[in-house]
């Protein structure tokens, strides 16, 4: 039977209560989501998961020593990032680039849309250039200067 992932099992050692073994179980949960769930997922797999988000929480500690101004091994940061990468790789998780290239349905859809199209054309729209106004003197705001008394008097 596989653990569930809040389980103490994933966390042997702890109470599973600090924000960072809450953390770790969220990265653990996103990480299973990420390779399509629990259903299709070895002991193998589910270890590798567990390393990384390891790994990963570690490489956010360091960040937020870095944040707060604390010294950090950037040697260490570099290594642990590294690490990340291979095992994400061996899970099968990448990089993809996303598209969001609108279809053409949306494309369609948005010239329909009144709002969309005076929104965009006030977007497009050659802006005017700046009206500058002359500041009026100070007197003319104020009215006349007070006279400055003298000393002695």
């Amino acid at each position: 039977m596989r653990p569930r992932i809040g389980s103490r099992a994933l966390l042997m050692e702890t109470d599973g209560r600090t924000a960072w073994a809450r953390r770790y179980k969220d990265l653990v949960a996103l990480l299973i989501d990420d390779l399509g769930g629990m259903a299709g997922l070895t002991e193998l797999k589910l270890g590798l998961i567990r390393r990384a988000a390891t790994l990963m929480l570690s490489c956010e500690r360091l960040e937020t020593d870095i944040a707060e101004g604390r010294e950090v091994d950037l040697d260490l940061l570099g290594r642990l990032i590294g690490h990340v990468r291979r095992v994400a790789e061996t899970l099968g998780l990448d990089r993809a680039v996303k598209d969001v290239t609108p279809s053409l349905a949306d494309i369609v859809a948005n010239s329909a849309n009144p709002h969309h199209n005076a929104a965009r054309k006030a977007a497009c729209a050659p802006r005017q250039p700046a009206t500058v106004i002359e500041a009026e003197p100070a007197q003319a705001l104020h009215g006349a200067p007070e006279p400055i008394a003298e000393a002695g008097k």
